[in-house]
């Protein structure tokens, strides 16, 4: 979820900019070594400029991790508590509430509050006016995915996983496109959240199935 679309906006890109954010990355060209700066021929490569390691990650793409980390310690702590039985159906509204919900109320503060180290960490131009909407659409998953902690309509679970798998296979399939057309493998398209794009509508499906 969340900084977790596809790349509508860089249909704004403009080539000439000096302030364009760089999406190729270095084939068989000529590259400058510059081990200091972590550029190469005078620009930085797409995916380096939050830095390797753990580190490097949490600072770039941790606060993603909220609402998965808060879907698994919530399902184990049930666990502990309740034991195995009916885990499934809990984990199933947990994943609702904290991977959809909290999830997607994250990504649209960040894609308002935080929109432009967003779209660098992501490879988008920015200032770009699709920022707000993108926000809005992951705005409207959040309120969806914290609802269904206040209702037990399967209907309206159901509703929401529906709405939630073709939004984020849908980002995941616009980020491959940006990997394999743009070379964008910046550390927002080609990381930790386009694996979850995949991931958490696959988990939310199987989940429902075995609660049926």
């Amino acid at each position: 979820m969340t900084w977790v679309t596809a790349s509508p906006a860089r249909a704004f890109r403009s080539s000439g900019r000096d302030d364009a954010p760089m999406n190729t990355v270095m084939s068989e060209a000529v590259v400058t070594d510059d081990t200091t700066t972590g550029t190469t021929n005078g620009t930085t490569a797409p995916g380096t400029a939050g830095g390797g390691g753990v580190t490097g990650f949490l600072r770039d793409a941790g606060v993603l991790l909220v609402g998965p980390v808060l879907w698994l310690v919530s399902t184990v702590v049930f666990v502990l508590v309740h034991g195995a039985h009916g885990w499934e159906h809990q984990a199933l509204r947990n994943g609702l509430m904290y991977g959809v919900g909290v999830g997607g109320l994250v990504a649209a503060i960040g894609h308002t509050v935080f929109a432009d180290q967003v779209a660098e960490s992501i490879g988008w131009p920015t200032h770009s006016g699709f920022q707000f909407e993108v926000a809005m659409a992951n705005l409207g998953l959040g309120v969806l995915g914290m609802w269904c902690e206040f209702t037990h309509s399967r209907s309206f679970w159901l509703a929401t996983i529906v709405m939630t798998t073709v939004y984020l296979v849908g980002a995941a399939a616009g980020h491959v496109r940006d990997m394999v057309v743009e070379h964008n493998f910046s550390v927002n398209n080609a990381g930790f959240i386009f694996y979850w794009d995949w991931m958490m509508p696959a988990a939310l499906i199987a989940l429902y199935a075995a609660t049926r």
